[in-house]
């Protein structure tokens, strides 16, 4: 990376910038600040004019705070319609000019500054792409092996641009390059594994550094591959709740709120069955029990509910096979037999009515039979 001149060089943008990485790929919360000023360069005044998008209210947008998600993406970035009508990545515009008082050389760079990220973001998988009046101008990724950071900074622009008073266009894109069948992270495999961004953060400032001088080529180094290694603080595994049984309303899968430091792929359910739980760390965290920083995965199981359905006395002229000539125990609260079949076997002492095929539903009038374990007691008779 390029050291400009120590006085010949001034930040005055500055694009704050914070991603957190979730189950689906990356939960965004975007800052926008700009701060144009004057800049002095040795006796020369250098004047840049920085314009912004505009809201819905032509309203210019110098500080923007935002959130959606960053979903893992195969994208054609040489063509910019591909990005900008894509709501799977981070986009953010400003236009730069300068003015026709500023010295013939003036030029700068764009640079991310103020660099930080968790050791696993430092992948091939996450993107950057930088446009230039709509055109392709310079792209990158954020693996040590392509692109080394000095001192937390990162210059995106190969060759300075020149600032002049024509106003230039601006668009700066991040993203996490597709490498899943679905695109979700979580369910990428072998050496496209990506589950290792999740619940991970990222944060820099863009900044426009200028200068007058000769224009000279970055020259981007490389590093070594990042073995993440800083998993420090111990967090103890997540357990479920013991012993759950279907109720009909939606209950906590695990025994205790979710420490800082785990994120889980769900907590609540309301059917019976078993559920594959997916604790992921943060970075800076580790399990108490192996020094594992892993995903832990684990199985919560909401039992089925017990219920003994008994059927009732009935006259043979007046037998009718209904919901209301059986006794029920055990039902959900709001819940009620829908439906029965009801039949006669010949037995000692009279005919014998039982019971089958019940069908359960909930206050709304959904089928939720199969939450159920039913218990059939043929207790009612053919009575005279």
């Amino acid at each position: 990376m390029k050291n400009f001149v120590k006085n010949n060089i001034k930040l005055f943008i500055v694009l704050a910038v914070v991603i957190l990485i979730s189950v689906v790929g990356a939960t965004l919360a975007l800052t926008l600040r700009f701060d144009p000023t004057n800049i002095n360069i040795n006796t020369a005044n250098v004047v840049a004019n920085i314009r912004y998008e505009e809201d819905e209210n032509q309203n210019q947008i110098t500080s923007i705070t935002s959130s959606g998600n960053m979903i893992p993406i195969t994208l054609d970035t040489s063509n910019i319609a591909n990005v900008t009508n894509s709501s799977s990545v981070v986009k953010f515009k400003f236009w730069v000019s300068g003015n026709s008082s500023n010295p013939n050389n003036s030029i700068y760079d764009i640079s991310l500054n103020n660099i930080t990220m968790d050791c696993e973001l430092k992948s091939t998988y996450m993107k950057w792409v930088l446009y230039k009046n709509n055109t392709l101008l310079y792209n990158g990724n954020f693996s040590p092996t392509f692109d080394i950071m000095s001192n937390n900074r990162m210059v995106l622009t190969t060759t300075q641009q020149d600032l002049t008073p024509t106003e230039d266009e601006y668009l700066l894109v991040l993203y996490i390059e597709d490498s899943c069948s679905n695109s979700d992270v979580s369910t990428c495999t072998s050496a496209l594994d990506q589950s290792s961004l999740l619940g991970r953060s990222f944060s820099a400032n863009i900044a426009i550094e200028t200068a007058t001088k000769t224009k000279k080529t970055n020259i981007r180094t490389t590093g070594e591959e990042v073995i993440c290694t800083e998993n420090n603080t111990s967090v103890t595994k997540p357990s479920c709740t013991s012993k759950m049984v279907y109720d009909g309303t939606n209950q906590l899968l695990l025994s205790a709120a979710i420490p800082t430091g785990i994120t889980v792929n769900q907590s609540t359910a309301t059917d019976a069955g078993d559920y594959t739980i997916t604790a992921t760390l943060s970075s800076g965290y580790k399990w108490s029990d192996n020094d594992s920083a892993n995903d832990y995965i684990f199985t919560c199981t909401i039992n089925k509910r017990s219920i003994t359905i008994s059927t009732q006395n009935q006259t043979q002229g007046t037998f009718i096979s209904n919901p209301s000539k059986v006794d029920v125990t055990n039902l959900a609260v709001g819940h009620t037999i829908n439906s029965i079949e009801l039949s006669t076997i010949s037995a000692s002492g009279g005919d014998v009515i039982t019971a089958g095929n019940a069908t359960i539903i909930d206050t709304n009038s959904n089928d939720v039979t199969n939450n159920y374990i039913i218990n059939y007691q043929s207790t009612g008779k053919i009575v005279e």
